[in-house]
């Protein structure tokens, strides 16, 4: 029999002590991985799986310039600016148009054509029907949505949650009282979206709900890129077709016929030197508090009283603004 030479032996005893060294890793990053159960993996990838950063689309140039809802957007950006407790949803009689003001505002974050409050913050979607349709239970949904807004509180570059259908969402005894935690402690901002059917039957009669969130109501001028037949005001030469003061300010009008009552207007205006608007203002019955950007949309505080003369200028639209009165 051949004896093993030294150098042999110390070769041997050097592979045998590497091979004990690989094994005992491999055993401690097996038993690591092992200690993750998979609730916790799903939650390591939860906000990353289930959001999507609009705002972040809109610096790629993936979301495309859409002004169908001029106003609405104008009226989201206002209330996201001013900050306070209370949530804008966005609220139209069939559901379908939402997306398109969040993501023109996303867009004009990404562009900069915001107040200063908003520039660097980014708007990310919960895209709640992939949660949905991938969670094994509706215990797993209330997890992954209480990791989510978890997420999106801790982060640091300032971020709101735009949950669409929020309505349906707040049915959950558990993620309404999530949502409501957190709204009410300051740390998340939230863009909703609701049908107005859903909006009055699960968060105008709540009380709770009601105190947090407000509507921004679609006035029915787009439906999924066609002009409606009844509500459209589409341009024409020099003025608006159809009326020009919205639905809310005509009620608010039939319900004060002596038009004291003042109210903050968004006004559309196609020429910034309205006869008719600069005459109110010299008269100093209304004043500009606000400019949208550097658009000619402002926001007027004036008396209902004025609202017809503005409106039979014909180059004047006016929505409110939240129907907020002073």
């Amino acid at each position: 029999m051949m004896s093993l030479s030294n150098t042999n032996r110390s070769t041997i005893r050097a592979a045998v002590s590497l091979i004990l060294v690989l094994s005992i890793v491999l055993t401690n990053a097996i038993s690591a991985f092992a200690a993750l159960t998979p609730q916790s993996v799903i939650n390591a990838s939860a906000t990353t799986k289930y959001t999507t950063d609009l705002t972040q689309l809109g610096r790629q140039g993936r979301l495309r310039e859409n002004l169908n809802f001029e106003n609405e957007t104008a009226r989201l950006i206002k209330v996201l600016a001013e900050g306070g407790i209370r949530q804008p949803v966005i609220v139209d009689s069939t559901g379908e148009n939402q997306d398109a003001v969040v993501e023109e505002t996303a867009r004009r974050i990404a562009t900069g054509n915001v107040p200063d409050s908003l520039k660097g913050i980014s708007i990310v979607k919960l895209e709640v029907a992939t949660l949905y349709s991938n969670a094994k239970s509706d215990a797993e949904v209330v997890d992954l949505i209480g990791t989510i807004l978890n997420e999106v509180t801790a982060s640091q570059k300032g971020s709101v949650l735009y949950v669409n259908e929020i309505a349906n969402l707040l049915e959950s005894q558990a993620v309404g009282e999530q949502l409501l935690g957190a709204i009410s402690s300051g740390k998340l901002a939230i863009i909703g979206g609701s049908t107005r059917e859903s909006y009055t039957d699960k968060i105008e009669r709540s009380e709770a709900f009601a105190a947090v969130f407000q509507p921004i109501t679609l006035d029915g001028i787009i439906i999924s890129g066609q002009a409606s037949n009844q509500d459209a005001n589409i341009l024409k030469g020099d003025g608006f077709a159809g009326d020009n003061i919205s639905s809310e300010l005509r009620e608010m009008m039939a319900n004060d016929p002596s038009g004291k009552t003042r109210v903050d207007v968004i006004i559309q205006a196609k020429d910034a030197d309205n006869a008719a608007l600069r005459s109110l203002l010299k008269s100093g019955e209304a004043h500009v508090t606000d400019r949208i950007g550097n658009t000619e949309t402002m926001v007027v505080n004036l008396p209902l009283s004025s609202l017809e003369s503005l409106s039979k200028s014909g180059l004047i639209n006016l929505y409110p603004l939240i129907a907020r009165r002073r």
